[in-house]
């Protein structure tokens, strides 16, 4: 994802409104939450928020998980994860998912907190969790595929890589990750195809 510091609010609702388009739910996310940071009240912004919210499979099995976590919630998480408040951000995932227990976004933002933390294969579990919630969730299986890497694992960081993009073909992060690892494994020639 690109630096959200150095976009515009517009770049970044742009980019925000592409990502959501092409089913990458947590960079919208991160996206329009950077956006929400910088400017609390933009209503495009808390506007795509909510609508990703509102399109995930695991958000419509109860009242409490219809409306999901708010952007206030979500933004705080996001917030002290960025700021380098890892514990506090696990904490704060962990209370959210009392209450929204199959929210997607709250699984990936956990994920992402416990691999920064080093806690790779819970960070795992919370991927994978993701994905059983969400099967055509291409974020979570880059995400896993980056994990797996840390892992030591590139075969299957690879399979994870290659769903992501099967899922969504214009995920150029992935892409990006998988090129990455087949240099890493010595076989350049496949990372040009």
């Amino acid at each position: 994802m690109p630096q959200t510091r150095k976009l515009s609010i517009d770049q970044a609702l742009s980019l925000a409104k592409q990502a959501a388009s092409q089913g990458n739910t947590t960079q919208a996310s991160q996206l329009y939450q950077a956006i929400l940071a910088r400017k609390p009240h933009h209503p495009a912004a808390k506007k795509g928020l909510q609508k990703l919210q509102e399109r995930l499979p695991g958000n419509r099995t109860s009242t409490s998980q219809t409306t999901g976590p708010s952007h206030d919630q979500l933004n705080s998480v996001v917030g002290l994860y960025h700021s380098g408040k890892l514990t506090e951000a696990e904490q704060a995932c962990r209370k959210l998912l009392h209450v929204h227990p199959q929210s997607v976004i709250v699984l990936t933002i956990l994920g992402v907190t416990l691999r920064r933390q080093g806690r790779l294969e819970e960070a795992l579990l919370s991927y994978d969790k993701a994905i059983q919630l969400n099967p055509q969730y291409a974020e979570a299986y880059n995400n896993r595929g980056n994990t797996l890497q840390d892992l030591g694992r590139p075969e299957e960081a690879l399979l994870s890589y290659d769903k992501a993009i099967q899922l969504n073909p214009q995920y150029a992060e992935a892409y990006n990750n998988r090129g990455n690892t087949l240099q890493d494994l010595g076989r350049p020639e496949e990372a040009l195809l």
